[in-house]
């Protein structure tokens, strides 16, 4: 019975070196000198992977365009003006005051035809519409 025992070890053995192969791998496998040591590379070393450069992952910060406003009309009084604007979007025009936020835009300055709107150091010029003199 032992010399059975050693005699299907040695088959399982051999089979396990024996296995049959596909011709792809067997083909894959006499050119494996090609792919470690390339023929047509001056240094004959494989070239360098590509490592992909690190995304940075804090985007910029977004920038929020200024509103679309028409100017429709200006009230000027001594030390203070009301501004009466509208957006582009509406039909109504409201009162604003200096100071006062549109859409996060600080109305800055009222002049007789226009006013200055800012944001984060950023400023526009809100010119009124129809003739200028």
């Amino acid at each position: 019975m032992r010399k059975y025992a050693s005699l299907i070890g040695a088959i399982v053995f051999l089979m396990q070196f024996s296995a049959p192969r596909s011709s792809a791998e067997e083909g894959l496998d006499l050119y494996s000198a090609t792919r470690e040591r390339p023929l047509f590379s001056p240094t004959r070393r494989p070239p360098a992977r590509a490592v992909a450069p690190p995304t940075d992952v804090t985007a910029a910060p977004v920038v929020a365009p200024p509103p679309q406003l028409v100017l429709s009309g200006v009230l000027l009084k001594t030390g203070e003006g009301i501004a009466l604007l509208r957006k582009v979007t509406e039909l109504k025009a409201g009162p604003y005051r200096l100071g006062q936020s549109i859409d996060g835009w600080r109305l800055a300055a009222i002049e007789s035809r226009r006013v200055l709107i800012s944001r984060d150091g950023r400023e526009l010029w809100v010119d009124m519409a129809g003739p200028k003199h």
